[in-house]
């Protein structure tokens, strides 16, 4: 599956994670879905999660989608 998000006519490809069967991308699957329904807020759980998960990424395009994926969903 490709999962890509427009955020200010950016396009925020995380499929390279999301190809792999692991909690992890369980998760980042769960967190990009919300972001496409407006009535549902990510929690305190989820941002910490998001946070590590972009703490530990090592491929710098993918690091920055996940950035902006925070930043749409958490806004700080």
């Amino acid at each position: 599956l490709m999962f890509v998000h427009f955020i200010a006519s950016k396009s925020v490809d995380i499929s390279p994670v999301l190809s792999h069967n692991t909690a992890k991308s369980r998760r980042l699957q769960d967190l990009v879905e919300m972001s496409y329904d407006v009535s549902v807020e990510g929690t305190e759980d989820d941002a910490i999660f998001l946070e590590r998960a972009i703490g530990r990424e090592k491929d710098s395009r993918l690091r920055r989608d996940l950035e902006d994926l925070d930043e749409y969903l958490f806004g700080y």
